[in-house]
C-alpha cells in the first residue's frame, strides 16, 4: 500500500510505503526539506483517547485496542483507498467505531473533544447499535459512506478470525456483509 501525505513544512507530497505498520506509527521523511513527521496532534489525541477508553477490554485473549480496533482501522483505510475516499478519515472512524457501544462514551462527551470533527462523530454514531434494535435493523440503518466502509471492515475482521465459521453469528455476519456491500455499491 502506498500512502501519500503533504509535508507540513514545505507542502510537498511525500510517499510512504509499508503496509506492515499501522497508520498511527508511520513516519514520513520529506525528500525536499528533509523534515520528518507522522500523525498530527489531533490524530494522536484521538488515538490516545480511544486507547484509554478501551483499556482492559479483550477480544478473546488479545488486547481489544491493539488487536481489534487497530486492525479494523487499517482495513477501513485500505477499503477507503480502493474506493478513492479519505484514508485518514476512514482510519479514525475505524479506530473509534466501538466507543459509544462498548465504552459508554456519549455523543456529548465526544462533541467537547475539540480534536474530533463533527463528521467523524456522526459516522461513529451511525455505527452504534442501539439496545433493543435487531442486528438486521441495525445493519439496514447504517447509511453514511464512511460508516458503511468501517462496518464492512469490522465484519471482515470478525469473519477472518480463527474458527469464525463455528461462531454462532457467522451466517449473520455473511448476510450483513452482503447488505453493507450492496449499500456501498448503490450509494446507501
Amino acid at each position: 500500500m502506498k500512502l501519500e501525505e503533504l509535508c507540513p513544512d514545505c507542502n510537498v507530497s511525500v510517499q510512504f510505503v509499508d503496509e506492515n505498520l499501522p497508520y498511527s506509527l508511520m513516519h514520513f521523511q520529506c525528500p525536499n526539506c528533509d523534515g520528518t513527521f507522522n500523525m498530527d496532534d489531533s490524530d494522536e489525541k484521538i488515538f490516545e483517547s480511544v486507547k484509554k477508553h478501551h483499556k482492559g477490554q479483550k477480544y478473546g485473549e488479545q488486547d481489544y485496542f491493539h488487536y481489534h480496533l487497530i486492525n479494523v482501522a487499517e482495513m477501513s483505510m485500505r477499503i477507503a483507498e480502493s474506493s478513492g475516499l479519505n484514508r485518514r478519515r476512514a482510519y479514525i472512524i475505524g479506530l473509534m467505531h466501538d466507543l459509544i457501544e462498548n465504552c459508554n462514551v456519549g455523543l456529548s462527551e465526544m462533541e467537547v473533544w475539540d480534536y474530533v470533527d463533527r463528521h467523524i462523530i456522526n459516522n461513529v454514531w451511525n455505527l452504534t447499535k442501539i439496545s433493543g434494535i435487531t442486528y438486521y435493523d441495525y445493519i439496514h440503518s447504517i447509511d453514511v459512506t464512511y460508516a458503511l466502509l468501517v462496518k464492512e471492515a469490522d465484519i471482515l475482521f470478525h469473519l477472518t478470525q480463527p474458527d469464525a465459521a463455528r461462531h454462532k453469528k457467522y451466517e449473520v455476519y455473511k448476510f450483513a456483509l452482503d447488505v453493507i456491500r450492496m449499500k456501498r455499491i448503490l450509494g446507501a
